[in-house]
């Protein structure tokens, strides 16, 4: 084993010059000392690794949007039970957001819905997509904004597509959607349950 580093107020103060001239403030410093994210990029920095730029992809086509890629993972609950009835439908301006809900405490999705109260379930699937989609694409690589990129959950409660339908219609349905950053962002859909979800989660309702 080597000798252990220890960095010289010297090397301290040129390293504090290079982060501010470019652009670092201390959330990023504090990012980047976390789990093994200087050995990625010390290996950058030695020709071991490469960086690779993720392309942001455009949210005009929600089709092409909601395909599992770099940067994105969609569950196939999602593209069947949202996705799926939201493409059958005509074109619609986006759905809006009312005010999130951060939870204090483990709760389940019908105690979350009580708290967002009446008219919280976002019921045109299609304009809850295209809301989510500009909304990724506003975050995209982790960025702050609507949904938590702190590994917790945001929730949204939409009708959606069960299997005794057509896909011209959503059912009556309500499912759970669910936006994890998770190194990438994933979205899952799940059926309404009494299973909790964790204290710092957050919910949305629609803004109806």
């Amino acid at each position: 084993m080597g000798d252990k580093f220890v960095m010289s107020s010297r090397q301290a103060a040129e390293l504090d010059y290079a982060f501010a001239r470019n652009g670092w403030n201390s959330e990023d410093v504090k990012d980047l000392s976390r789990g093994d994210v200087l050995a990625m990029h010390l290996g950058v920095l030695r020709g071991t690794h490469k960086i690779i730029e993720i392309e942001k992809p455009s949210a005009d086509s929600l089709a092409d949007f909601f395909k599992t890629r770099e940067g994105l993972w969609v569950s196939p609950e999602f593209q069947n039970r949202i996705l799926a009835p939201a493409l059958a439908m005509g074109a619609t301006a986006p759905a809006t957001v009312g005010t999130p809900f951060n939870l204090p405490k483990e709760m389940n999705d019908f105690e979350i819905r009580k708290e967002l109260g009446d008219g919280c379930i976002f019921e045109d699937p299609r304009a809850f997509c295209s809301y989510l989609a500009r909304a990724l694409e506003r975050q995209w690589g982790g960025t702050d904004g609507d949904f938590l990129n702190n590994g917790c959950g945001t929730n949204f409660y939409v009708r959606g597509l069960n299997s005794e339908v057509s896909a011209d219609r959503p059912s009556g349905e309500v499912f759970t959607v669910r936006v994890i950053s998770n190194l990438e962002w994933l979205v899952r859909t799940y059926q309404l349950s009494g299973g909790s979800w964790s204290k710092g989660d957050r919910a949305f309702p629609c803004n109806s």
